[in-house]
């Protein structure tokens, strides 16, 4: 195993699953090579055989079986989007051993992802409670259900003694970067929501330091380049399916950098009779970067028939998950960074139309530094410049993209969609051949769940607080300014900007 742990470091997932297949053939597997299979290919997308080889681990005995079980809600959430046997998973594990605390935040997460408020609130107040005792090696964790805590009610003001209570947790959490940016990102959302500019500023730079500290400094501008460049140059080389799928499901992909608006336009999209939201899928990241990897050279010998075969292996994926949608229905596909794979998005589905989310770039940037990012998915997220060259790189590439596909990419303003969003959603049905449907109004109480880090802005009615926010940090953001001008980017004049 310790050769398959060592291609997953790399990255290297489909070796490190090769390497673990290989194994359990010749020896048959034990309690722990299962569980290490099963992870490698939960790791590798395939989540259903990623069950089955967890509760193989579960009946050769293995020793942590309530990982093993947590490992399998895990899936079942966010691969699966089987929330409600998800839910049920948790809990058992659970009522068995009630000390779990990475299955109580598991719990508390699933219940925000669905708009549940007060459940999420007693699952995590539970967790505060718990006995650190009980699970030593995890006590730790009891800060972060209080750091979600203070994002779903947020304190009426700074003398408020939860943030008294996080003051001790950062000095408790010592060290420990990842936990402490939990806390800070909370502390900052607070000062913000008081109007302290420089409080909030403060706790966000601290928790991305730390998070930096934690992970090192992993953004290379140059490798970033060239695979700009090497995207926009193989474009042309993409082969097209040489007929159209039949498969009656309609994908329409919604694209932008993170926190550029995606998850409220998907919202607001899904009060539509004929549109079903699918979130962020993680299919054709997986198939540029796992499975043809390297991107974008793995597809250079792929064939007009190969590239209808994965496009029908797309349409089977989204038909297991939505079975009973009829005919003709769209289903949305909201991964932002998607922008990177619209060569592929075309090679698949040459008639796809990809709904492009735009934002003031000084807003987007600053509501990156404000969130707690996954830096393996967005290294750029926890330094300014970085967030502007990466933005600078963006822009570049979606010029391309329109230039390629003329009239297949629209472009959707968080602004406009704010301020005036019956109109920009007319012209979205407009775009995907639709009739007037949507609601745009009613979005907040759609009742799927959200499985993004805007779950609780799109669970309360349209605001506008996030528009120009950025103008209250200009010095704060001035490293971003000039990343932003260093990439070319021209700041939008604030009078063409609706209010």
């Amino acid at each position: 195993m310790a050769t398959a742990a060592a291609q997953a470091r790399r990255g290297d997932h489909q070796g490190a699953l090769s390497t673990l297949e290989s194994a359990v053939t010749q020896s048959g597997g034990d309690a722990d090579l299962w569980m290490a299979l099963g992870q490698a290919r939960a790791a590798c997308g395939q989540a259903e055989a990623a069950l089955e080889a967890l509760d193989e681990a579960l009946r050769a005995g293995h020793p942590l079986a309530g990982e093993v079980r947590l490992a399998r809600a895990v899936i079942l959430a966010d691969q699966l989007h089987d929330d409600g046997e998800a839910k049920r998973a948790l809990e058992a594990l659970l009522a068995d051993e009630p000390w779990q605390l990475r299955a109580r935040l598991n719990l508390g997460n699933l219940y925000e992802q669905r708009g549940e408020r007060h459940d999420a609130m007693r699952v995590y107040r539970e967790a505060m409670e718990q006995d650190p005792s009980k699970d030593p090696s995890n006590a730790a964790l009891r800060w972060v259900a209080l750091a979600r805590m203070l994002i779903i009610e947020r304190p009426d003001g700074a003398d408020d003694p939860r943030l008294a209570e996080a003051k001790r947790g950062l000095t408790a959490l010592a060290g420990d970067h990842a936990l402490r940016a939990h806390l800070l990102f909370a502390m900052g959302h607070c000062h913000e929501a008081f109007g302290d500019a420089e409080a909030a500023f403060d706790a966000f730079s601290m928790a991305n330091r730390g998070l930096l500290r934690r992970h090192g400094r992993t953004y290379r501008a140059a490798e970033e380049e060239r695979l700009v460049a090497e995207i926009m140059a193989a474009t042309p080389a993409v082969r097209m399916p040489a007929v159209e799928t039949t498969v009656p499901l309609r994908p329409v992909f919604i694209c932008g950098m993170f926190r550029s608006g995606s998850t409220l336009l998907e919202q607001m999209l899904a009060t539509h009779p004929s549109i079903t939201p699918a979130g962020e899928l993680d299919w054709l990241p997986r198939l540029a970067f796992q499975r043809h990897a390297p991107f974008p050279s793995g597809f250079d010998h792929v064939s007009a028939d190969e590239l209808a075969t994965l496009a029908q292996e797309y349409l089977a994926a989204l038909r297991k998950r939505f079975p009973d949608l009829p005919a003709g229905a769209l289903v949305t596909d909201k991964r932002p960074d998607n922008y990177l794979l619209i060569g592929v998005i075309k090679a698949l589905f040459p008639a796809a139309r990809i709904l492009h989310t735009v934002r003031h770039p000084m807003d987007n940037g600053l509501s990156i530094y404000m969130q707690n990012m996954n830096l393996e998915v967005a290294a750029y997220a926890s330094d300014l410049g970085d967030i502007g060259h990466q933005y600078g790189l963006y822009t570049r590439l979606m010029d391309h993209w329109k230039a390629r596909f003329p009239g297949d990419i629209l472009d959707v303003a968080y602004e406009d969609l704010v301020a005036d969003p019956a109109t920009v959603v007319a012209g979205i049905e407009d775009f995907l051949g639709l009739a007037r449907g949507a609601d745009s109004s009613a979005f907040h109480r759609m009742p799927n769940a959200v499985k993004t880090a805007s779950y609780w802005q799109v669970r309360r009615p349209l605001y506008r607080e996030a528009m120009g926010r950025w103008e209250r940090y200009t010095t704060q953001l001035e490293p971003l300014r000039r990343a932003l001008a260093g990439a070319g980017i021209t700041l939008p004049d604030p009078s063409t900007i609706k209010p």
